[in-house]
């Protein structure tokens, strides 16, 4: 049965001749063209796209506004090369660049001014697929991208930015308020903003439908952010791995169900703390998180992973799953790496069942865990480094002191800070495991812990300067100055330096 979206479109698109088989004129060739498809102009973004045959590539020819009818209808595959040129949408264009096929947008800026909120840039409809390739695209009032209907697909490549003020800059929604279940795919690797000031809009927002699927690859070189709100707002099922930025006042990712998957250089960052100041259940289709970066507020099975990344908040939690009457039981975490710091701790855990408990394998925190949060055989070392923690001893020496953590997590990076005593330079550092297998030592004085205790020594030896054939030594116990001349044998014997042959006391 055909959806009453379905029919609205089709009526309307009948209405301003963009479908049901009425096809736009070209025109002459005469400067004042907007669009070209090969040879043919056309005056409006709108005649190339109705004339145009499937696998064309429309390419603008000047900046132009579209400010009649309610979108651009992309019924077929075509690409748009803006050539960096401006499209601005206006009035009622609410829906922006409807698009049903497999559409790639590139080298432009395409410009939302339509005064209201619920209007967007750029509308998927079912199966359609959109590649952003150097595109700026912003909106005033309403939304840079709408994933709305099924199988929807976009892709934000590293050159492209989208910014919002007044509602997410992309948003992933059910199609007919929820009644029709939705897939959507989304990439990003390049910027998506919020910049609203009064509102406490995501930069993405995944609908609170729970048939909607939005699954979420933030990449790499990404750029997700929010300047009163949260950066990544998931209340949609699916799956979010992020490897690149993520940050926003309220917190950086707030998310209800699915998986979120958080890998090495990742940076997940709250920078503000949100209205809740204790917990509260959020309001149907609502969200908000509390200032934490992560915040977890679990309605259906929710499962967190941590394999790296920083992840900080300045006056929260780095993760908090704050709520209470069972509602946690729904929610899993595993960390087995990555730095965590919040003014209010790491990590947030209320209600955890044992089932629950002995999720972290690793990581450093900023602060003391709570031991139940250990996985077994895991410890927290004077670092905050989380792991399987050995002891380091030092041993005595002569000719300067040292200083070294008292124990250490398998695989953290130890470090010596060394200071000689007047005379004395360091020699060799020697680090040996409980068999005695000696661990190498970097030039900065750092060496890897190994799966074992180990012993420490630092050798020092006399200084020697040496000027050709000439040698001075220092006597460290008289401070006196003796000078060799020609070949010379340098016997030392604890802090007393003998030179034999010619010898000159000064």
């Amino acid at each position: 049965m055909q959806s009453k979206f379905l029919k609205m479109l089709t009526l309307t698109t009948c209405a301003f001749g963009m479908m049901c088989g009425v096809k736009a004129a070209s025109m002459n060739c005469d400067g004042s063209e907007v669009a070209k498809v090969d040879d043919a102009c056309y005056a409006t973004l709108n005649d190339a796209v109705t004339d145009a045959t499937a696998g064309k590539t429309i390419i603008l020819q000047k900046d132009s506004d579209i400010d009649s009818g309610t979108y651009v209808y992309f019924n077929k595959n075509l690409d748009v090369d803006f050539n960096n040129h401006t499209v601005t949408l206006k009035n009622n264009v609410k829906m922006g660049l409807l698009i049903y096929g497999s559409t790639t947008l590139k080298n432009g800026k395409l410009i939302n001014e339509v005064d209201n909120t619920g209007s967007t840039a750029i509308t998927l409809a079912s199966a359609g697929k959109v590649k952003l390739e150097g595109m700026e695209i912003s909106a005033t009032k309403g939304s840079g991208v709408n994933m709305y209907q099924n199988n929807t697909e976009l892709t934000v490549d590293k050159d492209t930015v989208i910014t919002a003020y007044d509602n997410a800059a992309i948003v992933a929604f059910s199609g007919s308020n929820g009644n029709t279940a939705s897939h959507h795919k989304l990439t990003v690797d390049g910027k998506v903003y919020n910049k609203g000031t009064t509102g406490r809009y995501s930069a993405i927002n995944g609908s609170y439908y729970s048939n909607t699927t939005l699954d979420v690859t933030i990449g790499e070189n990404a750029v997700v952010s929010s300047d009163k709100g949260t950066g990544l707002l998931q209340m949609a099922n699916g799956d979010v791995v992020i490897n690149g930025q993520v940050s926003g006042y309220e917190g950086a990712v707030a998310i209800t169900r699915g998986n979120l998957t958080v890998n090495e250089g990742a940076t997940l960052s709250a920078t503000g703390v949100g209205e809740k100041t204790e917990y509260e259940p959020s309001a149907a289709g609502k969200l908000y998180a509390n200032g934490a970066a992560i915040y977890a507020e679990p309605v259906d099975t929710l499962k967190i992973t941590i394999n790296g990344g920083d992840i900080t908040s300045k006056q929260g939690y780095a993760i908090s799953a704050p709520a209470n009457n069972n509602k946690n039981n729904k929610l899993t975490m595993e960390i087995t790496d990555g730095n965590f710091e919040g003014s209010k701790g790491s990590i947030e855990f209320n209600e955890i069942t044992d089932e629950q408990s002995k999720f972290i394998k690793g990581g450093t925190f900023a602060d003391d865990i709570d031991t139940k949060f250990l996985a077994e055989t895991m410890t927290q070392s004077v670092s905050g480094k989380v792991g399987k923690v050995y002891k380091i001893t030092k041993e005595n020496t002569v000719g300067g002191t040292f200083t070294v953590n008292e124990d250490a997590v398998v695989g953290e990076a130890v470090t010596l800070t060394i200071s000689p005593s007047d005379g004395y330079e360091v020699e060799k550092i020697v680090v040996k495991t409980a068999d005695g297998m000696e661990i190498p030592v970097s030039e900065n004085n750092t060496f890897e812990m190994p799966e074992s205790d180990v012993t420490v020594s630092v050798i020092f030896k006399t200084i020697t300067v040496q000027n050709s054939d000439t040698v001075i030594e220092t006597n460290p116990d008289t401070f006196d100055n003796v000078v060799t001349y020609g070949t010379v044998i340098v016997i030392s014997l604890g802090a007393i330096a003998i030179a034999i042959k010619k010898t000159l006391k000064i």
